[in-house]
């Protein structure tokens, strides 16, 4: 599995790169937006994120987005991807 499908497994099966949804974050952490402003964007070995109503306390790449999914830690986070199966070398 890449970046991408971690993100994928998140958001939906449906999601491509770069393309602008409204924000996935939980509503907890984030207030819901009406108009998209979230997107990824792929920088050579990772994808990252970005939500334009968000500033991350993890970081913007597929460790920081699960963290704030599941609403754990960076290494709990780290722990989370391997358990669920995602290739080290695509985060």
């Amino acid at each position: 599995m890449d970046a991408l499908a971690i993100y994928r497994h998140y958001i939906g099966s449906y999601y491509q790169l770069r393309q602008k949804i409204c924000s996935p974050l939980p509503a907890n952490i984030r207030k819901p937006d009406k108009t998209p402003s979230f997107s990824t964007k792929d920088i050579g070995n990772t994808i990252i994120w970005h939500d334009f109503g968000f500033e991350s306390p993890y970081g913007y790449g597929p460790i920081g987005f699960v963290a704030l999914m599941e609403q754990v830690d960076y290494e709990q986070a780290k722990e989370i991807i391997r358990n669920k199966g995602f290739k080290a070398s695509s985060y």
